[in-house]
């Protein structure tokens, strides 16, 4: 197998099979497969490249548990949005209204809740976006 690499293209051929495939900003030129040999060959280079650019590797499709188990962990964190998005509105209403009619320790506590509603809103969307964002 030999291989030669610029900045704008790979060129990777096998000896004897008649074949180079040719790689340079998302193009690929295959010529030459005409006989078992070539053909076994090209899968070996595709091998070959596929392990040099780094592509991940085939994955089996996912199986109804695993579509199940996504799809309770997506609706678990559309609650906590849900939930941490009704804190911080509660916390700004009620917190500011006491504020302004000089309740201070109603205030600094409803005021305290607004950040933990909105790691909760943040955390529910972040978590949810992961697991599918169904």
């Amino acid at each position: 197998m030999c291989a030669l690499r610029s900045s704008q293209y790979r060129v990777f051929c096998e000896r004897g099979a008649k074949r180079a495939i040719v790689r340079g900003r998302g193009l690929r030129y295959v010529a030459g497969m005409s006989t078992p040999e070539s053909k076994q060959a090209a899968a070996r280079a595709d091998n070959e490249i596929d392990a040099l650019v780094g592509a991940a590797p085939r994955r089996a499709p996912p199986t109804p548990e695993q579509l199940a188990k996504a799809e309770r962990a997506g609706r678990s964190f559309k609650i906590l949005m849900v939930v941490g998005m009704v804190l911080t509105f509660i916390g700004l209403i009620v917190g500011f209204t006491a504020m302004f009619i000089d309740a201070d320790s109603a205030a600094v506590m409803f005021i305290g809740i607004i950040p933990v509603g909105f790691l909760m809103t943040f955390g529910g969307l972040t978590g949810w976006v992961l697991a599918g964002g169904r």
